[in-house]
């Protein structure tokens, strides 16, 4: 029997996880601790409608490495006379960081969950006030995949507490530099590290599960379970997401369900297009 392609779901799953992350980044609170407004999808369009104007060499930045030039607007996928405020070409630089100016392989094969289980590597970040949860979180998993790789990475980790995940098998301690981004990025609650760190991990590996520290793990096999109970069968995903509600998203009581502390990323090439954006 012909396997059903997994690309179309996959990216479903990948783009509902990575809106409601991003989400989580740009709905945030000014100082005064107002709410930032938010425009309507009619403002919106009329917003970005504004830039049509724009050529292709507006939008062009030229690689200071390879001398190559890439488009830094974004242009909408839906209707292509939607055009995005180009970004700085100074991000170009983290880009080619990351192999993430071209879409580059080798890629993950998603039919194939069993391989994809094996190479898995988990992926989590935290600070000292969070060192607790991360040991709780540490020690579920280790009760499902006690040889998997675990990458911690510190963000201003207190001495003490580096000691202590460096002691530990399969568990590999990196600190967070983030001497090459903007200094907003060192604002650990607007959580822009987690697109920074999964893009510097999945240069390395391909199958990645992302878990923030509190997260605790109850059943093994997580990657044959995402593919089986969600990605195959469509259907299901009203289940696990059963609101496309922003009124709701908004919610600080009802909205966190849908927070990204949990995601599944593999290197394919829609996924090298979202971290890219």
């Amino acid at each position: 029997m012909k396997k059903k392609s997994l690309s179309g779901p996959f990216l479903f799953i990948l783009g509902i996880t990575f809106s409601g992350f991003l989400f989580t980044i740009h709905y945030t609170r000014s100082r005064d601790g107002q709410e930032v407004p938010i425009l309507s999808p009619k403002e919106l369009k009329i917003g970005r409608s504004a830039n049509v104007s724009l050529s292709e060499a507006d939008c062009e930045c030229k690689s200071e490495k390879t001398g190559k030039k890439y488009s830094f607007c974004y242009k909408n996928t839906q209707n292509s006379s939607l055009i995005g405020k180009k970004f700085d070409c100074e991000h170009l630089k983290i880009l080619e960081k990351f192999d993430l100016a071209e879409n580059v392989g080798p890629f993950v094969n998603l039919s194939d969950s069993s391989k994809n289980e094996e190479d898995v590597v988990f992926v989590s970040a935290i600070s000292d006030n969070h060192f607790n949860e991360a040991v709780g979180s540490l020690s579920s998993l280790r009760t499902f995949n006690p040889t998997q790789k675990y990458i911690i990475y510190g963000m201003d980790l207190s001495e003490r507490y580096v000691k202590y995940f460096k002691t530990l098998r399969n568990v590999e301690y990196r600190v967070f530099n983030t001497s090459e981004y903007p200094e907003y990025v060192n604002n650990w609650m607007e959580y822009r590290f987690k697109p920074l760190i999964l893009a510097e991990v999945m240069k390395e590996y391909a199958n990645i599960w992302w878990m923030d520290a509190h997260i605790s793990v109850k059943k093994p096999n997580m990657t044959k379970l995402l593919f089986e109970e969600i990605a195959v069968e469509r259907r299901k995903l009203l289940d696990y997401f059963p609101t496309n509600s922003i009124d709701l998203l908004k919610s600080e009581q009802r909205g966190s369900q849908l927070g990204a502390n949990t995601f599944y990323v593999a290197r394919t090439e829609y996924t090298q297009k979202i971290f890219k954006w």
